[in-house]
Protein backbone atom coordinates (compact mmCIF):
# COMPACT_ATOMS: atom_id res chain seq x y z
CA UNK A 1 0.00 0.00 0.00
CA UNK A 2 1.30 3.52 -0.89
CA UNK A 3 0.46 6.45 1.45
CA UNK A 4 0.35 10.36 0.44
CA UNK A 5 -0.30 13.47 1.96
CA UNK A 6 -1.88 16.92 1.18
CA UNK A 7 -0.30 19.70 2.13
CA UNK A 8 -1.51 23.56 2.39
CA UNK A 9 1.69 25.44 2.91
CA UNK A 10 5.73 24.00 2.99
CA UNK A 11 5.92 24.61 6.59
CA UNK A 12 3.79 21.44 6.93
CA UNK A 13 6.64 19.34 4.90
CA UNK A 14 8.58 19.75 8.12
CA UNK A 15 6.51 17.41 9.73
CA UNK A 16 5.90 14.38 7.16
CA UNK A 17 6.49 10.91 8.21
CA UNK A 18 8.73 8.88 6.09
CA UNK A 19 5.58 6.16 5.38
CA UNK A 20 4.42 9.21 3.02
CA UNK A 21 6.02 8.57 -0.12
CA UNK A 22 3.66 11.09 -2.41
CA UNK A 23 3.59 14.74 -1.78
CA UNK A 24 0.15 16.20 -2.75
CA UNK A 25 -0.69 19.98 -3.17
CA UNK A 26 -2.34 22.62 -5.59
CA UNK A 27 -6.42 22.63 -5.64
CA UNK A 28 -9.05 20.49 -7.03
CA UNK A 29 -11.82 22.74 -7.10
CA UNK A 30 -10.67 26.82 -8.38
CA UNK A 31 -8.27 27.52 -10.81
CA UNK A 32 -7.54 31.16 -8.56
CA UNK A 33 -5.94 28.49 -6.49
CA UNK A 34 -3.72 26.94 -9.08
CA UNK A 35 -0.41 26.83 -7.13
CA UNK A 36 2.91 29.83 -7.62
CA UNK A 37 5.96 28.60 -9.49
CA UNK A 38 8.23 29.32 -6.04
CA UNK A 39 5.95 27.45 -3.67
CA UNK A 40 5.56 24.43 -6.18
CA UNK A 41 9.31 24.28 -6.68
CA UNK A 42 10.06 24.34 -3.31
CA UNK A 43 7.53 21.26 -3.05
CA UNK A 44 9.24 19.78 -5.54
CA UNK A 45 13.39 20.27 -4.07
CA UNK A 46 11.71 18.85 -0.66
CA UNK A 47 10.28 15.74 -3.03
CA UNK A 48 13.96 15.24 -4.63
CA UNK A 49 15.74 15.72 -1.61
CA UNK A 50 13.54 12.87 0.64
CA UNK A 51 12.98 10.59 -2.47
CA UNK A 52 9.51 11.02 -2.60
CA UNK A 53 6.83 11.64 -5.84
CA UNK A 54 5.19 14.97 -5.84
CA UNK A 55 1.81 14.55 -6.92
CA UNK A 56 0.34 18.21 -8.72
CA UNK A 57 -3.30 18.63 -8.11
CA UNK A 58 -5.01 20.49 -10.87
CA UNK A 59 -8.73 22.08 -10.81
CA UNK A 60 -11.60 22.63 -12.83
CA UNK A 61 -10.50 25.17 -15.42
CA UNK A 62 -11.40 27.59 -17.83
CA UNK A 63 -8.96 28.74 -21.13
CA UNK A 64 -6.99 31.14 -18.63
CA UNK A 65 -6.52 27.86 -16.06
CA UNK A 66 -4.85 25.81 -18.91
CA UNK A 67 -2.68 28.42 -19.89
CA UNK A 68 -1.62 29.29 -16.12
CA UNK A 69 -1.07 25.32 -16.13
CA UNK A 70 0.75 25.00 -19.02
CA UNK A 71 3.38 27.50 -17.85
CA UNK A 72 3.75 25.44 -13.90
CA UNK A 73 4.03 22.55 -15.99
CA UNK A 74 6.39 23.58 -18.13
CA UNK A 75 8.63 24.67 -15.52
CA UNK A 76 8.16 21.86 -13.32
CA UNK A 77 8.94 19.34 -15.82
CA UNK A 78 12.47 20.28 -16.42
CA UNK A 79 13.07 19.97 -12.72
CA UNK A 80 11.71 16.47 -12.46
CA UNK A 81 9.79 14.76 -15.53
CA UNK A 82 8.28 11.60 -14.09
CA UNK A 83 5.89 13.63 -11.42
CA UNK A 84 2.50 13.28 -10.97
CA UNK A 85 -0.66 15.34 -11.83
CA UNK A 86 -3.92 14.48 -11.10
CA UNK A 87 -6.46 15.85 -13.56
CA UNK A 88 -10.17 17.04 -12.88
CA UNK A 89 -10.98 18.69 -16.57
CA UNK A 90 -10.65 16.93 -19.69
CA UNK A 91 -8.83 20.04 -21.10
CA UNK A 92 -6.58 19.05 -18.71
CA UNK A 93 -6.12 15.90 -19.79
CA UNK A 94 -5.92 17.07 -23.57
CA UNK A 95 -3.05 19.42 -22.31
CA UNK A 96 -1.27 16.17 -21.15
CA UNK A 97 -0.20 15.33 -24.77
CA UNK A 98 2.16 18.34 -24.76
CA UNK A 99 3.97 16.24 -21.68
CA UNK A 100 4.03 12.35 -22.12
CA UNK A 101 6.39 11.49 -19.31
CA UNK A 102 4.31 13.46 -16.57
CA UNK A 103 1.75 10.12 -15.05
CA UNK A 104 -1.63 11.38 -15.15
CA UNK A 105 -4.15 10.48 -12.30
CA UNK A 106 -7.92 10.48 -12.65
CA UNK A 107 -8.96 13.07 -9.98
CA UNK A 108 -12.30 12.96 -8.18
CA UNK A 109 -14.28 15.56 -9.53
CA UNK A 110 -14.06 13.06 -12.97
CA UNK A 111 -15.67 10.59 -11.29
CA UNK A 112 -19.26 11.22 -10.53
CA UNK A 113 -21.51 9.79 -7.53
CA UNK A 114 -24.29 10.45 -5.02
CA UNK A 115 -22.39 11.32 -2.13
CA UNK A 116 -24.87 13.54 -0.17
CA UNK A 117 -25.47 13.15 4.12
CA UNK A 118 -29.07 12.33 3.32
CA UNK A 119 -28.14 9.09 1.64
CA UNK A 120 -27.99 7.40 4.84
CA UNK A 121 -31.08 8.78 6.57
CA UNK A 122 -32.82 6.53 3.72
CA UNK A 123 -35.02 9.55 2.50
CA UNK A 124 -33.80 9.39 -1.11
CA UNK A 125 -34.39 5.31 -1.02
CA UNK A 126 -34.39 2.29 1.66
CA UNK A 127 -32.07 0.95 -0.70
CA UNK A 128 -28.50 2.49 0.15
CA UNK A 129 -26.36 0.06 -2.17
CA UNK A 130 -27.69 1.66 -5.02
CA UNK A 131 -25.69 4.87 -3.98
CA UNK A 132 -22.74 2.76 -4.06
CA UNK A 133 -22.52 3.14 -7.96
CA UNK A 134 -20.16 5.71 -9.41
CA UNK A 135 -18.43 6.08 -12.93
CA UNK A 136 -15.34 3.58 -12.30
CA UNK A 137 -18.00 0.88 -12.61
CA UNK A 138 -18.47 2.24 -16.10
CA UNK A 139 -15.96 -0.32 -17.85
CA UNK A 140 -16.53 2.05 -21.00
CA UNK A 141 -15.56 5.17 -19.05
CA UNK A 142 -12.22 3.37 -17.50
CA UNK A 143 -11.00 2.40 -21.11
CA UNK A 144 -11.16 5.59 -22.61
CA UNK A 145 -9.70 7.11 -19.81
CA UNK A 146 -6.80 4.62 -19.97
CA UNK A 147 -6.46 5.22 -23.98
CA UNK A 148 -5.85 9.03 -23.03
CA UNK A 149 -3.05 8.04 -21.12
CA UNK A 150 -4.85 8.12 -17.48
CA UNK A 151 -2.59 5.07 -15.01
CA UNK A 152 -4.55 6.30 -11.69
CA UNK A 153 -8.32 6.73 -10.52
CA UNK A 154 -8.61 9.37 -7.30
CA UNK A 155 -11.66 9.15 -5.38
CA UNK A 156 -13.03 9.65 -2.25
CA UNK A 157 -14.92 7.73 0.22
CA UNK A 158 -18.81 8.16 0.92
CA UNK A 159 -20.61 6.93 4.01
CA UNK A 160 -22.40 4.80 2.43
CA UNK A 161 -19.47 2.98 0.80
CA UNK A 162 -18.07 2.61 -2.72
CA UNK A 163 -18.01 -0.20 -5.48
CA UNK A 164 -14.22 -0.15 -7.32
CA UNK A 165 -13.41 -2.28 -9.76
CA UNK A 166 -10.67 -4.64 -9.72
CA UNK A 167 -6.95 -4.77 -10.73
CA UNK A 168 -6.92 -1.06 -11.32
CA UNK A 169 -4.30 1.58 -9.58
CA UNK A 170 -7.45 3.18 -7.44
CA UNK A 171 -6.34 6.39 -4.59
CA UNK A 172 -8.86 6.46 -1.92
CA UNK A 173 -8.78 10.11 -0.61
CA UNK A 174 -9.83 10.05 3.45
CA UNK A 175 -10.66 13.11 5.59
CA UNK A 176 -13.53 14.23 3.20
CA UNK A 177 -15.86 13.99 0.74
CA UNK A 178 -15.97 16.13 -2.38
CA UNK A 179 -20.01 17.13 -1.85
CA UNK A 180 -20.85 19.52 -4.46
CA UNK A 181 -18.79 22.26 -6.63
CA UNK A 182 -19.69 25.45 -8.26
CA UNK A 183 -18.00 27.97 -10.44
CA UNK A 184 -19.33 31.17 -8.79
CA UNK A 185 -17.90 31.19 -5.74
CA UNK A 186 -20.16 32.54 -3.11
CA UNK A 187 -17.46 34.49 -1.20
CA UNK A 188 -16.29 36.91 -3.85
CA UNK A 189 -16.81 40.35 -1.91
CA UNK A 190 -18.44 38.73 0.51
CA UNK A 191 -16.34 40.93 3.31
CA UNK A 192 -18.14 43.91 1.29
CA UNK A 193 -21.68 46.04 2.14
CA UNK A 194 -22.18 46.17 -1.48
CA UNK A 195 -21.76 42.25 -1.70
CA UNK A 196 -23.15 40.77 -4.94
CA UNK A 197 -23.37 37.19 -6.43
CA UNK A 198 -21.72 37.23 -9.78
CA UNK A 199 -18.35 35.95 -11.35
CA UNK A 200 -15.64 38.04 -11.23
CA UNK A 201 -12.20 38.93 -10.02
CA UNK A 202 -11.37 37.99 -6.06
CA UNK A 203 -8.96 38.38 -3.78
CA UNK A 204 -9.19 34.66 -2.32
CA UNK A 205 -11.37 35.67 0.42
CA UNK A 206 -12.21 32.31 0.84
CA UNK A 207 -8.99 31.98 2.78
CA UNK A 208 -10.25 33.97 5.02
CA UNK A 209 -13.88 33.08 5.03
CA UNK A 210 -15.68 29.70 5.46
CA UNK A 211 -19.12 28.13 6.38
CA UNK A 212 -20.12 25.32 8.72
CA UNK A 213 -23.75 23.94 8.20
CA UNK A 214 -25.23 21.08 10.01
CA UNK A 215 -28.69 18.84 8.98
CA UNK A 216 -31.51 17.38 9.93
CA UNK A 217 -30.25 14.44 8.08
CA UNK A 218 -26.70 14.06 9.28
CA UNK A 219 -25.26 14.59 12.58
CA UNK A 220 -21.67 15.52 11.19
CA UNK A 221 -20.87 19.27 9.56
CA UNK A 222 -20.65 20.00 6.18
CA UNK A 223 -18.11 22.56 4.99
CA UNK A 224 -18.58 25.18 2.69
CA UNK A 225 -15.07 26.24 1.36
CA UNK A 226 -14.37 28.65 -1.48
CA UNK A 227 -17.09 26.99 -4.53
CA UNK A 228 -17.35 23.86 -2.99
CA UNK A 229 -18.64 21.85 -0.21
CA UNK A 230 -16.95 19.47 1.93
CA UNK A 231 -18.14 16.69 4.39
CA UNK A 232 -15.79 15.67 7.12
CA UNK A 233 -15.69 12.09 7.72
CA UNK A 234 -13.27 9.67 9.69
CA UNK A 235 -9.94 8.72 8.55
CA UNK A 236 -10.88 4.86 8.20
CA UNK A 237 -10.61 2.38 5.30
CA UNK A 238 -13.80 -0.02 5.24
CA UNK A 239 -12.05 -3.58 5.02
CA UNK A 240 -14.27 -4.54 2.45
CA UNK A 241 -11.93 -2.44 -0.04
CA UNK A 242 -8.59 -4.57 0.54
CA UNK A 243 -7.00 -5.55 -2.65
CA UNK A 244 -8.93 -2.85 -4.49
CA UNK A 245 -7.08 0.29 -3.45
CA UNK A 246 -3.01 0.86 -3.41
CA UNK A 247 -3.21 4.14 -2.26
CA UNK A 248 -4.65 6.48 0.20
CA UNK A 249 -4.60 9.81 0.38
CA UNK A 250 -4.54 11.79 3.72
CA UNK A 251 -6.11 15.08 4.24
CA UNK A 252 -5.29 15.79 7.28
CA UNK A 253 -7.68 18.48 8.33
CA UNK A 254 -10.55 20.71 6.79
CA UNK A 255 -8.32 24.00 5.69
CA UNK A 256 -6.16 22.21 3.85
CA UNK A 257 -8.70 22.22 1.41
CA UNK A 258 -8.44 26.36 0.72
Amino acid sequence: MEFGIKIKNIEQLGSVKDKYNFIYFGDECCERKIPGLSFAQKVFEYCIKKGKTPVLLSPLVTDSGIKKLRVLIKELYILKEDFELTINDFGVLNLMKEFPNIKINCGRLLIKMKKGPEILSTVLSKNVETFKANSLTNKLYINFLKNNGVGRFETDLPEQGIKLPAKENITLYLGNVLLSLTRRCPFIDCDQENFTYSIKDCKKECEDYCVVKNTKFHEKLIFMLGNAEFLKVEIRIDPRLKGKVNRILVFQGMLDLV
